[in-house]
């Protein structure tokens, strides 16, 4: 990762058999998952996210500095970019 880029992701995913939202931070206790699987999967997530940020840069737009993206089921999906300035701690 480059030194301007960091991130975080984070996200919710509907259970139809429990009819709740679930965390993701809580998918490898629910499902007993690898902790090694389940970082390989995450650092691959956030690389697509890097690489669609990238394209930004590429195509001199404005960079989003966090999005919301909601995907269907049916693969359809939407997504919701926002410029705010993050403040770290």
């Amino acid at each position: 990762m480059d030194e301007d880029y960091s991130s975080g992701i984070y996200f919710h995913y509907y259970s139809k058999e429990d009819e709740k939202y679930v965390y993701s931070l809580d998918i490898e206790d629910i499902f007993k998952i690898d902790k090694k699987e389940e970082d390989k999967k995450e650092n691959e997530l956030r690389n697509y996210f890097k690489e669609l940020k990238d394209e930004f840069k590429d195509n001199k737009q404005e960079v989003w500095t966090n999005l919301t993206m909601y995907v269907r089921e049916d693969g359809e999906f939407k997504i919701e970019y926002d410029y705010r300035e993050i403040i770290n701690y």
